[in-house]
């Protein structure tokens, strides 16, 4: 995860998504918080496709 301030809050937006049934119930088995977790989880791969995409253009 970025290495943010700690002041800084990201500014979240509601939205209708679609998840697999059995994806959704994992998350929300695990309890409170469980829309966060699923945040967590698509930032991370977020960044990982984003330093992907800057190494492959760095070889260039």
């Amino acid at each position: 995860m970025p290495n943010w301030p700690r002041y800084f809050k990201a500014i979240k937006e509601p939205v209708t998504l679609r998840v697999d049934a059995d994806v959704l119930a994992w998350y929300r088995k695990q309890g409170r918080g469980y829309q966060t977790r699923i945040n967590r989880a698509l930032r991370k791969a977020m960044m990982e496709e984003r330093m992907m995409e800057e190494r492959k253009i760095a070889e260039e």
